[in-house]
């Protein structure tokens, strides 16, 4: 799981671990992975910036020869910036932050994870989306424009492995109440509802999961994109 050392990437890796799996986190900072560590024993736990540090990333991709096999690759690290294009100045290096973090690191982990994938019997891929990739958020756009990549990326490949014993799922939470929404003043889900839900998903082959209010969104941007845009507008 990158990211896995809070938010949602925490609450799913405490869920998967209470069922008995063998759960590895990575993330940048120690201390938040020593934290994780400390909450959930059962974690093995990877330092590594997954946007550019080529030996950390490598190490990732050599899973198989620490921990036996990798049955499940969870892509939730993600990067988001809230702001309007014409009131900033400079927006270069946010821009180029959230894409590499949210789509390249993404794209690529896949890439080198899937020669260990290919050989579990049963394997599985997770994106992180965002209902912002289905309809945009006028104060994140770069943010929705990468989740609209994610989830472009994640159909494609889920028909390119169709033949394979790989699923590709996409997850669609709601806000949630995490670091990176605290600032914002909205109803917000718990990170572990997000973890719950994404389990019984999987448990029922779901390839998209949709959180809370997340699953009417489909269908709105579907059949009243007017009301979807609206909804987006106000958020």
């Amino acid at each position: 799981i990158t990211g896995g050392s809070s938010g949602i990437g925490l609450a799913i890796a405490k869920a998967l671990a209470e069922m008995g799996n063998q759960v590895v986190i990575c993330g940048r900072s120690q201390e938040r992975l020593a934290a994780a560590k400390a909450l959930v024993p059962t974690l093995h736990t990877i330092p590594c910036d997954v946007t550019c540090d080529e030996d950390q990333i490598a190490a990732l991709a050599e899973i198989e020869q620490t921990y036996g096999r990798l049955d499940i690759l969870i892509n939730n690290a993600g990067l988001q910036y809230n702001y309007l294009l014409a009131n900033e100045a400079n927006i270069t290096d946010r821009v180029t932050k959230e894409i590499t973090l949210n789509v390249t690191a993404l794209i690529t982990l896949t890439h080198r994870a899937l020669p260990l994938l290919q050989k579990s019997a049963e394997a599985t891929i997770i994106n992180v989306g965002s209902g912002t990739g289905l309809m945009p958020k006028p104060d994140g756009l770069v943010y929705s424009a990468t989740k609209a990549a994610v989830h472009s990326f994640t159909i494609g490949l889920r028909w390119q492995l169709a033949a394979q014993n790989i699923q590709v799922c996409e997850l669609f939470p709601p806000v949630v109440d995490t670091a990176m929404t605290s600032a914002r003043d909205e109803e917000k889900v718990s990170p572990d509802v997000v973890a719950q839900t994404l389990i019984t998903g999987l448990q029922r082959n779901q390839a998209e999961i949709y959180v809370g209010k997340m699953k009417a969104l489909p269908w709105l941007v579907r059949f009243a994109p007017g009301m979807a845009a609206s909804i987006m507008q106000k958020s």
